[in-house]
């Protein structure tokens, strides 16, 4: 006859409380990531919406609550006493219709499709609902891609949606090629402050 084989306890198994907390973690970090899943499914459905947003003649259903919890423009409009609330509709129209989505989608799910193309056009969306964590998004890209034709475009852009970031180092890209960059017509338009700025950079 064979041996027989002792019966192992797998409940003596000791397991190391990193490798615990890191697969509590990665638990933890699924779970969130379902949530925001969950919660992008349930944009622009009636059932889960308390308000109408028209914009480009389209309309988006959206819920009150969501969006003044990322927003507190959004938060304060809901809250005054204002035709907004009392109608359960907003009218957007100085933003493209692709661009507030995305912005919604932001709020719902964190994400934000295609930003490396829209990032530039989102920044004045995100500014005027005063969005930090997805403006600091925003600044990356065209940070990422600044170049010798855009740079003062980028600058000016900064300047007016308060992008610091990107001002910051719109400036020292322009200060890094100023042979290049210092007789452009756009640059000679700059402003004084603008200029100013720039000059203190060069000392």
């Amino acid at each position: 006859m064979g041996k027989i084989q002792p019966v192992r306890h797998f409940s003596s198994i000791k397991v190391s409380p990193i490798t615990y907390k890191k697969n509590q973690l990665s638990r933890e970090v699924s779970l969130r990531l379902e949530e925001f899943d969950d919660f992008e499914s349930i944009l622009n459905d009636r059932n889960f919406s308390d308000v109408s947003i028209s914009i480009e003649g389209k309309t988006i259903m959206a819920c009150k609550l969501i969006l003044m919890k990322k927003s507190p423009v959004f938060a304060a409009m809901f809250r005054a006493d204002m035709k907004e609330r009392n109608k359960n509709a907003v009218l957007i129209e100085d933003i493209k219709y692709d661009i507030f989505m995305e912005l919604l989608r932001f709020i719902y799910s964190g994400k934000v499709r295609q930003l490396e193309t829209i990032a530039v056009d989102l920044l004045a969306a995100v500014d005027k609902y005063r969005m930090e964590n997805l403006k600091t998004m925003c600044e990356l890209e065209p940070i990422k891609q600044m170049g010798i034709d855009d740079a003062v475009r980028m600058l000016k852009l900064a300047d007016k949606y308060r992008a610091k970031k990107l001002k910051k180092r719109a400036i020292e890209y322009i200060v890094e090629n100023k042979i290049d960059i210092f007789d452009q017509a756009e640059f000679r338009g700059l402003d004084k402050e603008l200029m100013y700025n720039i000059c203190q950079a060069i000392k």
